[in-house]
């Protein structure tokens, strides 16, 4: 090979950007209009107009509403929240009591149904709600009355003073071990899992009340500009077979997305939450409202993955609303795409594995034989909880039998197998056998034909179909003109962008290989150059013509990446 070409490579292989996976503000999807958007009411312009049956808020200004969890109980919506006088001015927020209103939609309108247990004076700040494994639930708070825990039978009472949380801090240093607590139940054993506005880890075991034990120092990320001495909101919650945190910088008004394979250990950023400074909140007719501060989320869950989040919110900055200016505060419900964050972000096992192996590849499909997938081995896109893989949304119902997703363009496709019931991963199903070699063949070049460099179908390098157990891999689509391992051989095609996965209970947690368009060019480029480089000389204008076809090929793509981001 001349030496021009092979430093010409070089630069090539130099210039695949690093990228990470979309972040979760990514994920927030415009609101549905309830009622009509008015400016008729209280708040500043940026949050005018607005949906006022969306979320909890009153019009008329009498309180300011704060937290928000939202469950759903035979087919009603229930949030149990904080409420305080309007009059008293926002600083009062520690005379704030907990209450519960409830609505036939989750975006709302939610009915304020008033004050929920007497005790203290019904005081309660930092209002939360957990459904229990025995069916009954629990209400608790975490300021004014801190880690003061409440059970009931039922979603709407009568509701018991349980006590107050028990917590063994193992000798760290943890300010507020109450404060902002999340808590949750552990969907593998049952016990109870927490975090707190300092961001240790408290591990329970099967009673409410703890003792809990903190088993490491704080997960909070080192980010450039954040001091973490101010990040406080925690929210903690598990989907797609992860353990995940947001938790929001009060002063900087920017939150961060965490997440970890069992809940405890190895927390990895994952980048921005959610941003109040953004247009992230909108409606469907493309009205934008921009909220000054986002504090207190929290998420619903149907299904086994988060369908909304839940912010209190402010039109301006809460510390300066008095009692008799025209701002406030109201809970907002906004719409998430948790089924793609979960097959883009949640760990490969899930609860169950993915019922059928994923969807066979076609770039790696030129004569070489494609594995099919090992026939419900698990795949980073798969849903957490079992069910039907092969499609970006498959595995998210109930057990069922994997179809093995759709054939290879030479091989067979994987029959499949029955997903698991539990945290194992199916591993049935045979695999694809080759068949006959497809367009271009696998010429073991870098993905050019023996028919004179015409790329394979795909895209794929001349590996071609290398085989994946069980959708193991996970380059995500990654860099076209790779292996098939690039979402492209059965047995698991995945959009964890490249995030490369092994079939135990792990997570895609971390930077990844650009997809897509940014990253596919300079690899196509390669093959081209390297393949024709080896079987004749390379002119000037074989370069141009590679060139021109390679770039080509990346305005197409992102042509369709972008039309699919709308």
């Amino acid at each position: 090979m001349p030496r021009w070409l092979a430093f010409l490579a070089l630069a090539l292989l130099g210039s695949v950007r690093v990228a990470s996976a979309k972040s979760l503000i990514d994920y927030f999807q415009p609101t549905p209009i309830v009622s009509p958007l008015s400016s008729s009411t209280w708040g500043g312009s940026g949050v005018l107009p607005r949906d006022t049956s969306n979320g909890l808020e009153t019009p008329d200004k009498k309180y300011f509403y704060w937290d928000g969890k939202i469950l759903k109980v035979d087919g009603k919506y229930h949030l149990h929240c904080s409420r305080w006088p309007k009059s008293a001015g926002f600083n009062q927020w520690s005379t704030s009591i907990a209450v519960h209103a409830t609505s036939d939609n989750v975006l709302g309108p939610y009915l304020d149904q008033g004050q929920i247990y007497d005790r203290n004076g019904g005081k309660g700040h930092n209002v939360a709600t957990l459904a229990l494994p025995d069916g009954s639930f629990t209400l608790y708070t975490s300021d004014i009355t801190p880690g003061d825990f409440y059970t009931a039978p039922a979603i709407t009472g009568p509701w018991t003073f349980k006590g107050s949380i028990e917590i063994n801090k193992n000798g760290y240093d943890i300010p507020w071990p109450t404060s902002n607590i999340t808590v949750m139940v552990r969907p593998n054993n049952g016990d109870f899992l927490a975090t707190e506005r300092s961001g240790f880890i408290y591990v329970g075991g099967s009673e409410l009340l703890g003792p809990y034990e903190v088993k490491g120092p704080s997960v909070w990320p080192n980010v450039s500009g954040l001091d973490n001495s101010r990040a406080e909101d925690p929210v903690l919650w598990y989907s797609g077979g992860c353990y995940h945190i947001t938790v929001n910088w009060w002063d900087s008004r920017v939150a961060h997305h965490l997440m970890s394979k069992d809940g405890v250990s190895d927390w990895k950023d994952m980048g921005v939450a959610y941003d109040p400074r953004t247009s992230f909140i909108r409606y469907t007719d493309g009205t934008v409202n921009k909220w000054n501060n986002l504090e207190r989320p929290n998420v619903v869950i149907e299904n086994g993955h988060v369908t909304h989040f839940t912010f209190a919110a402010t039109d301006i900055d809460k510390s300066s609303i008095t009692g008799t200016d025209n701002h406030g505060s109201k809970i907002l419900v906004v719409p998430f795409d948790g089924v793609a964050f979960d097959a883009d972000n949640g760990c490969e096992s899930g609860t169950g594995g993915a019922g059928g192996g994923g969807a066979s590849g076609r770039g790696g499909s030129s004569g070489a034989a494609s594995s099919g997938g090992s026939g419900g081995s698990p795949r980073s896109d798969a849903g957490a909880t079992g069910g039907t893989a092969g499609s970006r949304d498959g595995g998210r119902g109930d057990v069922g039998n994997g179809s093995g997703g759709s054939s290879a363009t030479g091989g067979k496709a994987a029959t499949g197998g029955k997903s698991g019931t539990g945290d194992t991963p199916a591993t049935g199903g045979a695999t694809a056998t080759g068949g006959p070699a497809g367009a271009g063949g696998a010429s073991g070049s870098g993905g050019v034909s023996p028919s004179g460099g015409k790329l394979a179908s795909g895209g794929a390098a001349g590996a071609g179909g290398e085989p994946v157990t069980g959708g193991a891999t996970s380059s995500a689509g990654g860099v076209r003109g790779a292996s098939s391992s690039a979402g492209l051989g059965s047995g698991g095609a995945t959009t964890s962008s490249g995030a490369s996965s092994s079939s135990s209970n792990g997570c895609s947690c971390g930077m990844t290989a650009a997809t897509g368009s940014r990253g596919a060019w300079p690899w196509l480029l390669l093959g081209w150059l390297l393949g024709l480089g080896a079987r004749r000389p390379l002119t000037g204008a074989r370069l141009l013509r590679g060139l021109a076809k390679a770039a080509g090929s990346s305005a197409a793509d992102a042509r369709q990446s972008e039309t699919h981001r709308q």
